[in-house]
């Protein structure tokens, strides 16, 4: 499925293909994770009820006939209190420096959210394509409520697009996807096109494991928990 030194593929590329790095970034539970397993068809990053859950960046890579979106899933942004998560804030400045496009994900029933806050989350982008997001839209009734929300934010950042999705119920993500491929720089592959992520079987089974922790342990434990994977063997019949 990866390897550690990936290389492109040597079937020939399409005249105008497109491919780029897109960095997925957002507060805790604004939905980035579901984002992006709902995109890839495939449930590559975990997903609980609780924050800080992706402690650090993971890739996911999506396919298409004429682009290669390399999303990088990343922890959710708050006030570092100790060390890891002063390393996970780490994650998301180095994701946003490596990505061509930023895609930024608002829960629309999360009021710890404002324009002001985003405008200043949004300095590191440096005139980077920023597509914002308003997700969770499947929980408002009235979709009119929106629209003082999009101007809001409108006032505090030039985006590339404001865009109502709901990625839990896939709802709006032709749309982001069409935005996002129009953003992309013409470019090879950086991945070969059988690629889902970067990383090794090893790494997914310890994410499961991980998730199991955090959906049946409360208090402070999974949060306490590094898994690490000594033996790993598939069975020939899967």
């Amino acid at each position: 499925m990866t390897t550690n030194d990936p290389t492109a593929p040597e079937n020939p590329i399409p005249a105008g293909f497109r491919a780029g790095y897109v960095a997925v970034v957002g507060l805790p539970n604004a939905g980035k994770s579901t984002l992006l397993n709902q995109l890839l068809q495939f449930k590559i990053s975990i997903v609980t009820r609780r924050p800080q859950t992706t402690r650090k960046n993971l890739l996911g890579i999506l396919n298409g006939e004429d682009y290669q979106i390399v999303f990088i899933d990343t922890p959710g942004i708050l006030k570092p209190r100790y060390n890891l998560q002063r390393f996970m804030m780490k994650q998301v400045s180095a994701a946003i420096a490596d990505a061509d496009v930023l895609v930024y994900l608002i829960d629309v029933k999360d009021h710890r959210q404002r324009p002001v806050d985003l405008q200043r989350q949004l300095a590191e982008a440096q005139g980077k394509p920023v597509i914002l997001l308003l997700n969770k839209i499947d929980l408002v009734p009235d979709k009119r409520n929106l629209l003082p929300l999009i101007g809001d934010y409108h006032r505090v950042h030039p985006f590339k697009a404001i865009i109502p999705v709901s990625a839990e119920k896939n709802d709006g993500l032709d749309q982001l996807l069409q935005v996002l491929t129009g953003c992309l720089p013409e470019s090879p592959p950086y991945y070969p096109t059988d690629y889902l992520s970067d990383q090794q079987e090893r790494f997914f089974v310890a994410e499961i494991i991980r998730e199991k922790i955090f959906t049946h342990f409360g208090e402070e434990i999974p949060y306490a928990c590094h898994v690490e994977i000594e033996a790993f063997e598939e069975k020939e019949n899967g």
